[in-house]
């Protein structure tokens, strides 16, 4: 084989290696960045979970709030309004006024829940815990 032919050749070979660390780093890039966002949504999902929770908490444990409580319940209830969906902040609204008809909070958390998973799964209102002050 001719030098010339020698010199393509180790150059081409340059080329595919030089070319496959690149796609090959693309890729490992691509798959961390994917994996990013499947964790960065996660934590936005368990942030909402949290907003709901302490909404319904807050609301239940005091039914004569003052203004402190107010003001707390107000900037959660805007919160959740934000990124719920349609259905659900009607039902919220329903609920925290007490309206004929409204969800109970257990119903709420297991609808935000689904919400949230993304799915129907098999948890019901029977799987929730409320705890009560005894007297």
């Amino acid at each position: 084989m001719p030098d010339s032919q020698i010199l393509v050749l180790a150059g081409v070979l340059v080329a595919i290696e030089l070319i496959s660390t690149i796609v090959l780093k693309a890729s490992i890039r691509h798959e961390y960045d994917r994996k990013l966002e499947e964790l960065k949504s996660e934590i936005r999902r368990r942030e909402q979970a949290a907003v709901v929770a302490e909404l319904l908490a807050e609301w239940i444990s005091n039914p004569n709030p003052d203004a402190q409580h107010c003001k707390t319940l107000n900037r959660l209830t805007w919160e959740a309004k934000l990124w719920l969906p349609e259905a659900l902040v009607k039902d919220l609204c329903r609920t925290l006024v007490l309206a004929p008809g409204r969800k109970n909070v257990i119903e709420l958390i297991v609808d935000v829940r689904r919400v949230l998973v993304g799915k129907p799964d098999s948890v019901t209102a029977a799987d929730i815990i409320v705890f009560t002050p005894k007297n």
